[in-house]
């Protein structure tokens, strides 16, 4: 009956040996991905301010025929998405009165 308890026992500190260190490896693998997500979004950041600065210095070098030039294709595209926004928002205020009315 000792050595039933003792081999219980044993058996016992096994499993949460185990567990312990199933819980540990997972620990250890959500900081390995955090860390990994952070290290892409600081990639991906210094790439956006690597392109925006060469954009800059595109811009700057530009004579002014070039600038207007570049203007004349760029606006209509913005001119576009303004409406869009535009539209947007009155459905979304519409439905904000509709919603506070009812």
């Amino acid at each position: 009956e000792q050595k039933e308890a003792e081999r219980r026992e044993e058996e016992r500190r096994l499993k949460e040996s185990m567990e312990h260190e199933g819980r540990q490896k997972a620990e250890e693998t959500k900081v390995r991905e955090a860390a990994a997500r952070t290290s892409k979004a600081q990639t991906e950041q210094t790439r956006k301010s690597l392109d925006q600065e060469q954009e800059d210095h595109i811009m700057m070098s530009m004579t002014d025929e070039q600038v207007q030039s570049y203007l004349s294709q760029t606006l209509p595209d913005l001119r576009t998405h303004l409406k869009v926004v535009k539209h947007l928002v009155v459905q979304l205020d519409a439905a904000t009165k509709e919603h506070v009315a009812s």
